[in-house]
């Protein structure tokens, strides 16, 4: 294969906003979008009932992830909810900046997202499934303290719920199978 035939032919997009910058630069007459693989299979083993009160954020440290916004929202659902600040209903905020393997781990042990509503985590990774949300999108410091407190007051059924749906969606689609599958497809034909 030539360079010039690999991107007029056949171009690799690991997310729709990817996916939709290659559209702009060749044509849509044959796409397959693939997401690299992560090793789902552990993390889905571990139980979804009487998890910790942690609010993780797992993103890589980029200004436009905006982690000061994350902090002043956690400051905002504390001054909004001051059971929150301590006791049994405390709740800590940890921030973990690393690659895209490690979110899509986090959801397939049951954590429900609170993603900032840009890139991959509002077009890929916080979607629904079978209509129903997997997680929450937020784009100041307000709309992040809302989802927090969201999260945290849900009750037990719909929590479970929601920790299965984010469960089954990142197993779905970010299992290691998936990307072999994606990825043979998108080659089928050519080879």
């Amino acid at each position: 294969f030539t360079p010039l035939f690999f991107l007029r032919v056949f171009a690799s997009a690991y997310s729709g906003l990817t996916e939709l910058n290659i559209d702009e630069q060749r044509s849509k007459k044959r796409r397959v979008r693939v997401y690299p693989p992560c090793d789902t299979r552990e993390m889905a083993k571990f139980s979804l009932n009487a998890r910790e009160r942690v609010i993780l954020s797992i993103a890589q440290f980029r200004p436009e992830k905006d982690h000061p916004a994350q902090l002043r929202a956690f400051a905002q659902l504390l001054a909004d909810q001051p059971t929150y600040a301590s006791g049994s209903s405390s709740v800590k905020l940890i921030l973990l900046g690393g690659a895209r393997n490690a979110e899509d781990r986090a959801r397939a042990a049951g954590v429900i997202p609170v993603t900032h509503a840009s890139g991959g985590p509002l077009h890929d990774i916080v979607v629904p499934l079978d209509g129903e949300a997997t997680g929450f999108h937020a784009h100041d410091s307000q709309s992040f303290a809302d989802a927090m407190h969201r999260v945290l007051s849900m009750g037990k059924s719909e929590e479970q719920a929601m920790r299965e749906r984010a469960r089954r969606w990142a197993v779905s689609a970010f299992a290691e199978e998936r990307f072999v599958e994606g990825w043979e497809a998108a080659w089928k034909g050519y080879i």
